[in-house]
């Protein structure tokens, strides 16, 4: 299966735990919304998210994470 990640991170938001696009993995919790996955960072102070009022691309990148957690590769 071929990863539809980056190498980007995000850091977690105000926003992440009742959002559609948030998946929690074994180690990690990472954001689907755009066409390549990113690993969500933890920091302090979190702010409001800034891309989940914005347009989905066609093809995000959290059906590869559900396919990887319907699979058991978390």
């Amino acid at each position: 299966m071929r990863e539809r990640w980056d190498g980007g991170s995000k850091y977690h938001t105000k926003d992440c735990a009742r959002c559609g696009f948030h998946r929690k993995m074994a180690y990690d919790e990472m954001c689907g919304w755009g066409a390549a996955f990113k690993y969500l960072v933890r920091k302090e102070k979190e702010r409001r998210c800034e891309v989940k009022d914005r347009k989905p691309v066609e093809y995000p990148s959290v059906e590869y994470l559900d396919r990887m957690i319907a699979q058991n590769l978390t």
